[in-house]
């Protein structure tokens, strides 16, 4: 009875053992490092992460924060900061992160803390914080952008948020400036759908645009005041989508191209003496705002 139990001890024992190894043998391989690093051999700053050596490759792991300073190439009064912090397992990216850039200038502004003199600075600053897993963005995702005075948020001047299912964009997203806010549907394919809702703030007056898509596809697009609707129209672009295989369709990513047809195709239909208020430089004017806030809402990510 007694040999009995003993192999069946030593037998769990081994069984614990094996699983136990490979976890001391991570751990132990597991290294910090802290202080100069270039990233992605383009960027330098400062570092503090831990990683793991394999096949002589540098592979990150655990906690990952790195920032950089450097004079701005546009604005060259200014720095531009930026700072990435988060998690890896094992090189691929896991949990939140936050990504931040800020295009700051020193003032003649000063308070001490802690014994040291700090010096405060007005500018922009643009954050970005999401989830992944596994290396994929995963979950709710926002971008928030706004001004500061003396090292203090002022104003926002951007925000927008999305949802991402394994590394793509999907579900509603929504964003909103100063001047205007919008709110649309995202397919399982990433592409845009269904009823997209533009709402511009101009003169004490909510003016709503509305574009209608399918699958990408803009097939219907006007405007609400008042009440009162406003047809546009856009020559030369196909606003009935089918699978017809005797069709062919262009895709056209969303870029400078894409925004340019747009604001540049439109005919708004309308009758003047019902709106004295609306010209059709002022349609114009209110597709280019939209295009510049759906671009920024979709590529800020």
């Amino acid at each position: 009875m007694s040999k009995k139990i003993n192999f069946v001890f030593l037998k769990i024992s081994l069984i614990l053992l094996i699983g136990i190894i490979p976890q001391l043998a991570f751990s132990q391989n597991t290294l910090n490092f802290k202080g100069k690093y270039l990233l992605n051999d383009t960027l330098e700053g400062m570092a503090d992460f831990s990683f793991l050596i394999q096949n002589n490759d540098t592979i990150f792991h655990n906690q990952f924060f790195f920032s950089t300073f450097q004079r701005d190439s546009i604005h060259i009064k200014s720095i531009l900061s930026k700072e990435f912090a988060g998690n890896f397992n094992r090189g691929q990216k896991v949990g939140n992160w936050q990504f931040s850039i800020k295009r700051i200038s020193p003032t003649h502004e000063f308070y001490i803390k802690n014994y040291e003199i700090i010096n405060t600075v007005n500018g922009i600053s643009s954050s970005i914080t999401g989830n992944f897993n596994k290396g994929k963005a995963q979950g709710n995702w926002n971008v928030l952008e706004i001004t500061l005075n003396n090292s203090m948020a002022k104003d926002t001047l951007f925000y927008t948020k999305a949802f991402y299912e394994n590394g793509k964009m999907t579900g509603i997203l929504e964003g909103n400036s100063k001047l205007i806010s919008l709110k649309g549907n995202i397919n399982n394919y990433s592409l845009l759908d269904n009823q997209w809702l533009f709402i511009h703030q101009t003169n004490n007056k909510e003016i709503k645009e509305f574009r209608i898509y399918n699958q990408g596809v803009l097939t219907q697009h006007f405007f609400e005041i008042d009440n009162q609707k406003i047809n546009v129209n856009h020559i030369g672009i196909d606003s009935i989508y089918t699978s017809d295989n005797d069709e062919i369709w262009e895709e056209i990513n969303l870029n400078e191209l894409y925004f340019s047809i747009i604001s540049n195709s439109y005919i708004a239909s309308f009758q003047k003496d019902k709106f004295n208020y609306i010209s059709n430089d002022s349609i114009h004017y209110f597709i280019e705002k939209t295009n510049d806030i759906l671009y920024k809402s979709l590529t800020s990510f």
